[in-house]
């Protein structure tokens, strides 16, 4: 899919603007913001996941083209070329203030490492087992019963969540 780089740009504009504009909190906003990535990536599985193969990478790279000629269009809400300014910071926890390199990167393998322990439980249960079953032969999971649409939306819309949590 070519469309997860543009689903990262989601959860960053979508960050920016529960933070801003609605003053929701800056943690709170990024969780809501990898939601809305989610969102978006299965209200787009339904057209997109009537292609196959190459047709899918082009039909999501076209969505991902249409939802980047959104932000262009609306610039004065996504802020044009400029992007989004005064956004606010991560509040302090404490005496860990996060406006210092070293504490935002602590902080980002803090939650790269949750994210990929997640990932990796994920992979090793039961649904990973079925998501290899479909990537190496999805006739073959068809034909004992796997819905193979379910978890190919099911895998879309979780990889679509850490991509809006990166943003």
């Amino acid at each position: 899919s070519l469309i997860h780089v543009v689903l990262q740009g989601v959860g960053a504009y979508a960050t920016a603007l529960l933070a801003k504009h609605l003053g929701v909190p800056v943690p709170l906003s990024i969780l809501l913001a990898a939601c809305v990535a989610a969102v978006i990536a299965y209200v787009l599985s339904f057209p997109l996941f009537r292609l196959k193969a190459f047709s899918f990478l082009i039909g999501s790279f076209a969505a991902g083209e249409a939802i980047r000629l959104s932000w262009k269009y609306f610039d004065g809400l996504f802020g044009g070329s400029q992007g989004i300014s005064l956004i606010p910071s991560i509040p302090d926890l404490g005496p860990i203030g996060f406006f210092s390199a070293v504490n935002f990167y602590y902080l980002v393998v803090i939650v790269a490492t949750i994210s990929l322990l997640i990932l990796y439980r994920l992979e090793h249960s039961r649904i990973g087992l079925i998501f290899h079953a479909i990537h190496w032969h999805d006739n073959l999971a068809a034909s004992t019963g796997i819905n193979v649409r379910y978890y190919r939306t099911l895998a879309f819309v979780v990889a679509s969540f850490f991509a809006g949590l990166t943003g």
